[in-house]
């Protein structure tokens, strides 16, 4: 299992995750904040359609509930995540357009 440092004074983790498209070849390298407490990964809209990824038929949807509200995400997968070394393949992700500023990476890749 790989390793990283983090700053315990900072008040997020971050760390950078590459996000395969559609294509081989084709990635997105994006810093996220990792969410020690998250059930799944939470990649930008305009991402996943830079990407080549059929947002018009998602795998599902689902609501989200946030700090300020609620919202509803679109279930999708992903050709691959690769974080902190680790690679993951074929792998469910959210696809949510930014309401935040940096999109949300969880420990359970």
């Amino acid at each position: 299992m790989a390793r990283t440092s983090f700053d315990p004074n900072r008040p997020l983790i971050t760390l950078r995750l590459t996000v395969g498209g559609i294509n081989a070849g084709t990635f997105r390298n994006l810093i996220v904040v990792l969410d020690t407490g998250a059930t799944t990964t939470i990649i930008p809209t305009e991402i996943a359609l830079a990407l080549g990824y059929d947002l018009a038929n998602p795998k599902g949807q689902i609501g989200l509930l946030t700090a300020s509200g609620t919202a509803s995400a679109k279930v999708i997968t992903v050709r691959e995540l690769t974080a902190m070394g680790e690679t993951v393949k074929n792998i469910d992700v959210l696809s949510k357009s930014s309401f935040f500023k940096t999109p949300c990476f969880s420990l359970e890749m």
